[in-house]
């Protein structure tokens, strides 16, 4: 009586010469072998001297490093992404083709960082201070600040940092006076502060100039300033969102143009693969 083992052996070998013939007719660039215990598929790449494809992920925040890795691994079936939402592109060397789509292991990434000032411009929109912690912020990032008065006329930053630490209020009741803009009523509080403290003017609102992202141009932010209840100050940035839109559209310009400068035979696209 033949054993059942003994019968699957006889399968396994009589399939032998077929199974490895469709493997060196598959002609595939990974080093294959097939092993006796049931023919079970082994990667043998890791004992060779060289890999059998180049495969990684180069990650920058420099527009300018991107450009200079894809100057060198560029190549027909390479392609990149701009996403100008997240502020980021994605260049992929493998992707190959329709008729030949490949295993886009080989990537590099550009995703631009907020600086330092910047950062902490968002911070405090829409935040609430009192006077000592508005004047310190203005203190801190004075060399970004360009406070302006009610008539659009720059006003000199300890000047106006002075104003605000001496900035005395008009408690009052009534509903009219719950939410206000300097604006409003600067006069009122011009004069207040005239008597306190040689004329100074309270700010209407502060200009910050900073690089929102490394490798972008400087930008002009307008900041309102208004008061919120008494003894309550408050900045918000104007049309934010529309200057993010503008940064954005900076973003895939100057990326673009970098590819082009260099020469870069790649196609790009604005959007996420």
């Amino acid at each position: 009586m033949i054993q059942k083992e003994a019968i699957q052996e006889l399968v396994s070998t009589g399939n032998a010469p077929l199974f490895l013939e469709q493997i060196e007719k598959a002609n595939t660039k990974s080093s294959l072998i097939a092993l006796p215990h049931d023919y079970v598929l082994q990667n043998m790449e890791k004992f060779n001297a060289f890999r059998d494809e180049l495969r990684g992920k180069f990650e920058t925040s420099l527009i300018t490093e991107f450009t200079k890795y894809a100057k060198i691994y560029a190549a027909e079936g390479s392609a990149a992404f701009v996403n100008v939402d997240s502020m980021t592109a994605v260049a992929i060397f493998d992707i190959g083709t329709t008729e030949q789509p490949l295993h886009q292991r080989h990537k590099s990434s550009c995703a631009l960082k907020k600086t330092a000032p910047f950062k902490t411009m968002l911070s405090v929109d829409g935040q609430r201070f009192d006077q000592r912690g508005l004047a310190e912020w203005l203190e801190d990032y004075a060399e970004y600040i360009t406070p302006y008065g009610d008539d659009g006329e720059a006003i000199d930053i300890k000047k106006a940092v002075e104003a605000i630490r001496t900035l005395k209020f008009e408690h009052t009741r009534g509903s009219e006076r719950e939410v206000q803009n300097f604006a409003a009523s600067q006069s009122e509080y011009e004069k207040m502060a005239t008597m306190t403290k040689d004329s100074l003017v309270i700010p209407a609102g502060f200009r910050f100039d900073c690089i929102p992202y490394q490798g972008l141009e400087s930008r002009t932010f307008d900041m309102r300033l208004s008061i919120i209840k008494n003894e309550v100050l408050s900045i918000r940035i104007k049309r934010l969102e529309e200057t993010r839109e503008l940064i954005a559209i900076e973003f895939k310009d100057k990326l673009l143009q970098s590819l082009e400068d260099a020469e870069i035979v790649m196609p790009t696209y604005v959007g996420e693969f």
